[in-house]
């Protein structure tokens, strides 16, 4: 199996299929969100229920001078 130096990289890991129709992109988006320290499934699904995609909570945090806090 190829390496990477992401650090969230984990060698024989399972991930989420994507269907050509963009089915499970939600679940996605949760299973990354709960890769962050501290981060619960609690926590996953309240931020997902709030901002359904990476690029909306991302266009929030513009929105609101938040990005200068964040590297995206």
């Amino acid at each position: 199996m190829q390496t990477s130096g992401f650090s969230m990289f984990v060698e024989g890991g399972h991930g989420t299929r994507v269907g050509t129709d963009g089915s499970c992109l939600t679940n996605v988006w949760r299973q990354q969100l709960m890769q962050f320290k501290n981060v619960s499934i609690e926590v996953s699904n309240a931020i997902v229920a709030q901002y359904p995609s990476p690029r909306l909570l991302r266009d929030v945090s513009i929105e609101f001078n938040f990005a200068d806090d964040i590297s995206w």
